[in-house]
């Protein structure tokens, strides 16, 4: 008995010095795997979430982090789903969707151990990028050796190209940060540059325009809300950017057939569902803007909560029965995250997405760039806080990623960043934990470095 009493203490010791490391490296892990592997995307964030529901049983609770704000929104983000179950008919595919939706919930677990660990997961984000994008740039070079002309990097059902150039790109776009705000040695420098290129490219061999699009207006927000610049140079600065996006556009149509192609057809099909034809949509774009104005014809009969998550499927498919829209089916999202919403959930849910997801974690971020002006790593999360749900707020335009497997991708590095802005708020009591070997970035002296394996108290 004496000998269980004693065990019970030195288990736990040890898995306090161990379940952060394993915390950052499932982290690691899932940054390279989750869009290269199948499946992986949705069991690593579950070891990270059952991980982080341990560490919380483990280590103390940091006060004043003001984390129940983010906490709130991802909880309002649920219940605009909740508040349209009455309306609803299907309720097979309500619950298929309601799971999609409940996916916020676990990762509060890895919100909330990522602030106690004593192996800051912020860091470990940044050291992840590299392999991470190396991974997708070499998957995707390895799919399209040899393919046909014109053919898409992706896991096809299991991550489409669309959702695989989403998360190479928001990668890139985290380097890029990293780029702007932390101080960095030549090899860190080296790293996060070829991260960023390595992004890009696999962004590029997706063929997604619309989260290329997210990229190009995330961009100028390195600039605006990083580090202070004068008014002229400020402008002279975007006019640079938005010099440099058309150039690079231009060369990108010049020298890839894939997107000469893309580029090319924009107009095209927008032109080809404007026409009266009865084919009009069947185009990507077609398909997107017929499906957008089924999903308000939804909503004009349920504003307030809408359809019902179940019903919204079947709702688009009685308005193609009655030749209402030009589509040969229904499909079970919407091509557009703010449409699904809106005709699934009704204005107060499209509201609840909005300010779960976005709203809180924006002024949660921006409280903490205030709070820690001069520590380094609080400037780099606050501002990939921004970049992260500007860059994922344009993508909802074309893509419901919200309520497919594409929400994981968004949801775990953006615990792990906000878990980075709570320790800029409580300042030295949630320290950053120690410095891995060659670290260029050591800790500020406002956030002095604890003995290895050690935790800081409350």
């Amino acid at each position: 008995m004496n000998a269980l009493t004693a065990a019970v203490p030195l288990f736990a010791d040890r898995t306090r010095t161990v379940l952060p490391w394993l915390f950052a490296a499932l982290l690691v892990a899932f940054l390279a795997l989750g869009p290269t592997v199948p499946g992986a995307v949705t069991q690593i964030p579950a070891a990270l979430a059952l991980a982080g529901a341990i560490g919380l049983l483990l280590f103390p609770r940091p006060s004043g982090t003001g984390l129940s704000v983010v906490a709130l929104g991802m909880l309002l983000f649920v219940l605009g789903a909740v508040l349209s179950l009455p309306g609803n008919d299907n309720w097979d595919f309500a619950q298929w969707r309601f799971e999609k939706y409940f996916l916020a919930v676990p990762c509060l677990a890895i919100l909330f151990f990522a602030v106690r660990a004593s192996v800051p997961s912020e860091r470990a984000l940044v050291w992840g990028l590299l392999p991470a994008t190396l991974t997708m740039a070499g998957v995707a070079a390895w799919q399209l050796a040899g393919a046909p002309e014109g053919t898409r990097a992706g896991l096809g059902e299991d991550f489409n190209p669309n959702r695989f150039g989403a998360v190479a790109y928001s990668y890139a776009l985290l380097a890029l940060v990293a780029l702007r705000t932390l101080p960095q040695g030549p090899a860190a420098r080296l790293a996060l540059t070829g991260a960023a290129l390595a992004g890009i490219a696999a962004g590029l061999a997706s063929g997604s325009r619309g989260a290329l699009l997210g990229l190009i207006a995330a961009v100028p927000l390195l600039w605006i809300g990083g580090r202070p610049a004068g008014r002229l140079r400020l402008l002279g600065t975007l006019a640079a950017l938005a010099l440099g996006c058309a150039l690079g556009i231009a060369a990108l149509v010049q020298l890839s057939p894939l997107w000469a192609a893309q580029f090319s057809r924009i107009p095209v099909e927008i032109a080809l569902w404007w026409s009266p034809s009865p084919h009009g949509a069947a185009t990507s774009i077609g398909i997107r803007l017929e499906l957008w104005r089924g999903a308000f014809e939804v909503w004009q009969a349920s504003p307030l909560f809408g359809t019902g998550i179940g019903d919204l499927q079947d709702d688009i498919a009685l308005l193609i029965d009655s030749g209402a829209l030009r589509l040969e089916k229904s499909f079970a999202r919407l091509h557009g995250m703010y449409f699904d919403a809106l005709g699934g959930t009704g204005a107060v849910g499209l509201a609840m997405l909005v300010t779960g997801l976005f709203v809180l974690p924006w002024r949660y971020a921006t409280a903490a760039a205030q709070k820690a002006a001069s520590d380094p790593w609080a400037r780099f999360c606050s501002l990939a806080v921004k970049a992260w749900i500007l860059y994922y707020a344009v993508c909802g335009l074309t893509s419901s990623w919200a309520f497919n497997r594409g929400g994981l991708p968004f949801f775990v590095p953006l615990m792990v960043l906000l878990a980075g802005c709570a320790r800029a708020i409580v300042g030295p009591q949630a320290s950053r934990g120690p410095a891995a070997p060659g670290d260029a970035w050591a800790a500020t002296p406002s956030a002095p470095l604890p003995p290895p394996g050690s935790v800081t108290p409350p």
